[in-house]
């Protein structure tokens, strides 16, 4: 089997163990860029109203500059607000950032009113789900590691990157694995129930994240 997958650019790697995966990834949560980090907070696919909020750790005291994508732009505090005419279309919301010392720091947001994924169909015993509330792990093969993991809270997701798109992609890529071994795959108790966790011992952005089998 091929033990190297790349599935989506968010997921750096998948590593099918024969109990266990191990995922290398960033989950996206903001974009950022330097100290300035932005996200769509609310989004009304009827009406065009967007909100877009976000945060600069500099604490700059002028206003930051929002180039909406559809050919206007304006100055504003987060959380800034935009209807947009046209929702036939995607946009790139370019918000800019300006210090006293006459540098700027930029991110670019995406706006999607189109082009979403019509999930397909995955069989339950492949599902694989990130829990929002602790969960009990156990293994197959001795001195696995097991812990200490934690479960990934709200604040890690956002509207355009919810958990359940998150758990929709990692279930499609074991519905990959499985298919590419020929479904020859032992399921514990007839189930993956594959879960992912925090690695609560790394600081880093590319924390390692393990899913198990529930307890």
């Amino acid at each position: 089997m091929d033990k190297n997958l790349p599935v989506f650019n968010s997921f750096r790697k998948l590593i099918l163990t024969s109990v266990c995966f191990v995922f290398l990834f960033s989950l996206p949560t903001t974009v950022l860029a330097g100290s300035l980090s932005a996200s769509v907070e609310s989004m009304d696919a009827i009406t065009g109203l967007v909100t877009i909020n976000g945060y600069d750790s500099k604490q700059p005291t002028t206003q930051f500059t929002f180039n909406w994508g559809d050919g206007t732009s304006n100055e504003k505090w987060f959380a800034a607000s935009h209807t947009y005419a046209d929702r036939t279309q995607n946009y790139l919301v370019q918000i800019t950032a300006h210090y006293s010392d006459g540098t700027t720091d930029t991110v670019n947001v995406l706006v999607q009113f189109t082009g979403r994924i019509t999930p397909i169909a995955i069989p339950s015993y492949l599902t694989v789900t990130i829990p929002s509330s602790d969960v009990l792990l156990k293994t197959r093969i001795p001195g696995y590691d097991t812990g200490p993991y934690s479960f990934f809270a709200d604040s890690y997701f956002t509207l355009t990157n919810p958990r359940s798109t998150i758990e929709y992609v990692l279930s499609v890529a074991t519905l990959i694995q499985f298919d590419f071994a020929n479904n020859n795959v032992y399921l514990p108790n007839g189930n993956f129930n594959q879960v992912v966790l925090r690695n609560q011992n790394s600081s880093s952005s590319d924390s390692k994240n393990r899913s198990c089998y529930r307890g």
